[in-house]
């Protein structure tokens, strides 16, 4: 009979007996903390100045410190890890988790992951957590790309024209295309729940295929060692985690149970603004919010990369924040935020701080400030192109630091696409001045549907079904100059009661 010290050993690390030890590991699980410890160094280096103090784009601390570099202490931690890799390991936990808070750019989904996969190579209960990890990372990826009006519209027809199809061919696969992706991805999630073994393969096969598509389109390198760590790590913790289930102690037991039961419900919260989007596994989807500074001189999107070579995190905080670190006086943030039980929000630089407002005086000049810019909903832009003509320009003489212009200010709808879901759309170019219409099955009722678009100056409804009831919606905007109606029941008497309550 075994002693209960053996017993105990053998519950904590139920490997197969006879291998090689290698500082205190099996050499199976070794090389798999070797493979993610080398996968977190490459991942490291290739955002090296994301690890250190930056004026552009700048660090945004979670408290005001001053601050320091972390990128030489984070990789000397890791090559600890290779000699001694317990203390190693919780040295660059503790390093990462500092590091994030002196910068909340260094909140990547791709380094939480990897610990992940380090602690699961060093420890049977972090291997057994993995396993949840892992599934509840590929099914609420799935779930929230079925859940993204975003993924079926530009994301899945970007990544396409990223892969070489055509234009016409992204529009004819794009959705398609989308589906096939959120379904992969929570069936190998599901799979990892209830077989993990088929898990594991589809899961390799599925990051294996990442990697190749990322090198391919030569985007987001900063995750390609998760992705290859994750396909060979991976598949070693789901085609091993059964083993000696029965051994483990009741305290990991209910450990196990509680952080698996964490990690499947927790990403729910981000729809309510509970969790953050890397965090939430909110992957490719690009259902997250969006901002855009308006100064005097330029519109700037907040967005990463450059120099950093990670996306911006974001988020409704960080967006303010970046927006009160490099903006002026009477500098103006608009930030659109896809999520339903979210509003957007909108902000202006007044004594050094971002001060909400509403959305009227966002748009206006008061107080000498610069008349605010809105960004353009991604979605509605790519369905209105597909529905009609979208008019870009160099926006009142502001000049964008992207060379691909950002706001719509002009509108034509083919007649053949008219629709009320068509109309509903507009409300996501918040900038926009002229609209055309004319020839579209317009009655008086649709009109209502412009009303929230205040900037509008000029609308063309010639040879539409549109009478003088249907003016009554137009006198809620307040910049309406031009209407065209010709060929329509529209009467003088209609259009002069129309510029009187307009103060025409």
């Amino acid at each position: 009979m075994k002693s209960s010290a053996n017993k105990q050993t053998d519950e904590i690390n139920p490997e197969p007996l006879g291998l090689k030890s290698i500082c205190g590991l099996d050499m199976i699980r070794y090389l798999m903390l070797c493979c993610a410890t080398l996968a977190q160094i490459a991942t490291v280096m290739i955002t090296w100045e994301l690890w250190h103090d930056r004026g552009d784009p700048p660090n945004l601390p979670m408290f005001d410190v001053p601050q320091i570099s972390f990128g030489i202490w984070l990789v000397l931690s890791l090559v600890l890890v290779f000699f001694k890799p317990k203390l190693g390991f919780w040295i660059h936990v503790v390093l990462l988790v500092v590091a994030s808070a002196f910068d909340q750019f260094r909140m990547q989904p791709q380094f939480l992951a990897l610990v992940l996969l380090m602690w699961a190579s060093i420890y049977e209960i972090g291997k057994r957590v993995s396993r949840w990890f892992l599934a509840a990372l590929w099914i609420w990826a799935g779930v929230h790309k079925l859940l993204s009006p975003h993924w079926f519209a530009h994301a899945g027809h970007w990544m396409l024209t990223a892969m070489s199809f055509s234009d016409a061919e992204a529009n004819k696969w794009h959705w398609y295309f989308a589906m096939i992706v959120a379904v992969a991805e929570i069936v190998a999630g599901i799979a990892a729940v209830v077989r993990p073994k088929t898990g594991a393969v589809l899961g390799a096969a599925m990051h294996l295929s990442i990697f190749v598509l990322l090198i391919f389109i030569n985007w987001n390198f900063s995750v390609l060692p998760w992705n290859l760590a994750t396909a060979i790590v991976g598949f070693w913790i789901l085609w091993t985690v059964s083993a000696g289930s029965h051994a483990i102690e009741n305290r990991q037991h209910r450990i196990e149970c509680v952080v698996a039961c964490i990690l499947f419900i927790a990403p729910a919260g981000f729809f309510w603004g509970l969790l953050d989007h890397g965090y939430a596994n909110v992957l490719y989807s690009d259902c997250v919010p969006r901002a855009l500074i308006t100064s005097p001189t330029e519109l700037r999107e907040i967005k990463g990369w450059h120099p950093v070579h990670v996306p911006f995190p974001y988020e409704r905080r960080t967006h303010r924040q970046f927006f009160e670190e490099i903006g002026n006086e009477g500098d103006k943030l608009h930030i659109h935020d896809p999520r339903i039980a979210l509003p957007d929000l909108f902000f202006v630089i007044h004594d050094g701080s971002a001060k909400s407002i509403n959305r009227a005086d966002f748009f206006d000049t008061k107080d000498e400030s610069c008349a605010g810019v809105a960004i353009d909903d991604r979605h509605a832009r790519f369905w209105l192109r597909q529905k009609g003509t979208v008019v870009q320009r160099w926006y009142r003489g502001r000049k964008h630091r992207r060379k691909d212009n950002l706001v719509s200010y002009a509108y034509t709808l083919k007649p053949s696409h008219y629709s009320t879901e068509t109309l509903k759309l507009l409300k996501g170019l918040p900038n926009l001045e002229q609209l055309q219409l004319s020839g579209c099955a317009v009655i008086d009722e649709h009109l209502k549907l412009l009303t929230d678009l205040k900037q509008l100056s000029g609308i063309g409804l010639s040879g539409t079904g549109v009478t003088d009831a249907g003016l009554k919606y137009l006198e809620q905007l307040p910049n309406l100059q031009i209407l065209e109606v010709e060929n329509t029941q529209i009467s003088p008497g209609g259009l002069q009661k129309l510029k009187e309550s307009l103060g025409r």
